[in-house]
């Protein structure tokens, strides 16, 4: 028996999707397109990952024809899943071999904005400082001006970090906003904006120099801006000078005056340092230079004119001002009582000679500087000056001669002098040798100037007659009496020599009978009038060869 089969026998389907691999960022979808090379076959697939949301098997009895499936990293997932689709094609109760799909899901990146508040605020010329930073390492950041509002400097770019220097375009206050957008692997993050505000500079106006002031005058800095609000501090640096004070002071415009002295004698110098400062940006600060120079310091001390008993001025009185001619000007003037008398004319030099008495006052300008000095007054007064002098002597051979010296007359402070000894307040001179002494009276004023010679009588103690020129004879000094008897005797009462107790005596010169008698003590007698009464002295002296 023979018996006819028909066997038909149908091809395995295969799948052929549209892509083998797919990569989008995470929250895209799938697009796989599948087709097969059996007609009306019908696709079956598993899906299989580890960090990925959103992936899933086939339905059974779908018959889809794609796979459109929203996959989502995992929260926190920094690196890109894979999502792995096997595909089977199934036709006429056949199965295809599987094919393998893989859907790369690629992270999103994010930015994390330094500052975090979003806000910066800079000053004028400042740079700002604006860094990023975000959790997937290669991250690709890129910002935009949005806007830039009264500002200068503020471009696109792209990098780690915004330093733009910035700069207001006018007296106001200025905004930047960026942009920041983070990418990787073509996925772009949220974007991140930054508002930047840009404070304006003070300007400040004002002159760096300032005219030279004598001391004790003030300064007078002034400044300004145009903003009201602006606060201006200022510093000090003193050299030679006292007064200056740091301060501060708010205002479209300011006045520093302050007192400045000179510490010496010297012109000295502050230097004020001014720095305008609003809305806590400061502005360039100027340095203004005070230069001062000190006052031109005159004295003059009290004197006196002489005049005689008349009132008749003989001796003027120089009023010195202490300063020079060439430097300085002067302008005298002079006081009777309390009446002003006009300046004196012609007085014009740093001494003026007073013969008048009364006040007498002088100002000196320094001739550079144009600094004028204190004034400076002096009183002159009239002296008038003493008349005659009388010298008194203690008792003749006294053991301690004194003058005593009596003036007539004057009125000035009166200083007395021995020969040529220091000038003394004592009238009273003691122990003063024998012989003829000078006797000077002056007054500190200068008025009176008496002299008179004095002898004082005494005798040499001892002589000396060897030949040398000095003590080389004995007499009586000063006594000058023509009419005195003056005897030496021996120690035994015998008459070696009678003298004249004159000036003119050439004295003893210790030889009796052409011999030269020895060395010991010698007597004398002495016959004399003193005071009008008749007196006898007795010594002894010594002869020493």
């Amino acid at each position: 028996l023979t018996t006819t089969m028909t066997i038909v026998v149908h091809p395995l389907p295969t799948v052929i999707p549209s892509v083998i691999t797919q990569s989008f960022c995470s929250g895209g979808t799938t697009n796989i397109n599948l087709l097969s090379n059996v007609s009306g076959a019908t696709f079956s697939w598993t899906a299989t990952a580890t960090t990925i949301t959103g992936q899933s098997g086939s339905v059974t009895g779908s018959g889809a024809t794609s796979i459109n499936q929203t996959l989502i990293l995992n929260a926190n997932q920094v690196a890109a899943g894979q999502v792995t689709y096997v595909i089977v094609a199934e036709a006429n109760g056949c199965l295809g071999a599987p094919v393998t799909v893989v859907v790369t899901v690629n992270p999103i990146p994010n930015v994390i904005v330094s500052p975090t508040s979003l806000a910066q605020t800079i000053c004028s010329g400042q740079a700002t400082n604006i860094s990023f930073s975000g959790a997937i390492n290669n991250t690709v950041y890129s910002w935009s001006v949005v806007s830039s509002v009264g500002v200068s400097g503020a471009l696109n770019g792209s990098g780690t970090a915004i330093n733009q220097t910035l700069t207001t375009t006018g007296l106001s206050q200025g905004t930047v906003v960026y942009e920041v957008t983070p990418s990787l692997n073509g996925c772009t993050g949220t974007p991140q904006r930054i508002t930047v505000t840009v404070n304006p500079v003070p300007e400040i106006f004002g002159s760096a120099t300032h005219p030279d002031l004598c001391s004790g005058e003030s300064t007078f800095i002034s400044v300004s801006t145009f903003n009201a609000t602006t606060v201006f501090n200022w510093v000090v640096e003193p050299v030679g000078v006292s007064g200056a004070t740091a301060g501060t002071a708010t205002g479209s415009s300011i006045l520093i005056a302050q007192p400045l002295t000179t510490t010496g004698n010297t012109r000295g110098y502050v230097d004020y340092i001014i720095t305008p400062l609003l809305t806590g940006c400061p502005g360039i600060p100027i340095t203004v230079r005070v230069y001062v120079d000190p006052l031109p310091v005159v004295s003059l001390t009290d004197g006196t004119i002489c005049v005689d008993g008349a009132g008749v001025p003989f001796q003027t009185y120089v009023l010195d001002s202490g300063l020079n001619d060439v430097n300085y000007d002067f302008i005298w003037t002079f006081e009777s009582g309390t009446i002003p008398v006009a300046i004196i004319p012609g007085a014009t030099s740093a001494t003026y000679t007073a013969t008048q008495v009364g006040t007498y006052t002088v100002v000196a300008t320094n001739s550079i500087t144009n600094c004028v000095s204190n004034i400076a007054s002096a009183v002159v007064t009239a002296t008038n000056p003493a008349t005659s002098l009388t010298v008194t002597q203690s008792e003749y051979f006294s053991d301690n001669a004194t003058l005593v010296v009596t003036v007539t007359g004057g009125n000035g402070t009166l200083l007395y002098q021995l020969d040529q000894g220091a000038l003394q307040e004592s009238n009273v001179f003691t122990g003063v040798t024998g012989g003829t002494h000078d006797i000077t009276v002056v007054d500190t004023q200068g008025c009176t100037y008496l002299t008179q010679k004095v002898l004082v009588i005494d005798y040499p103690k001892y002589f000396t007659p060897n030949g040398d020129g000095y003590n080389d004879t004995w007499n009586i000094i000063g006594l000058n009496q023509p009419d005195a008897k003056l005897y030496i005797f021996d120690r035994y009462g015998k008459l070696l020599k009678q003298l004249s107790a004159t000036t003119a005596s050439e004295g003893w010169n210790g030889i009796y009978n052409n011999e030269k008698l020895p060395s010991t003590d010698y007597w004398f007698t002495l016959d004399y009038t003193e005071n009008g009464t008749q007196k006898q002295f007795k010594a002894h002296f010594s002869l020493k060869r």
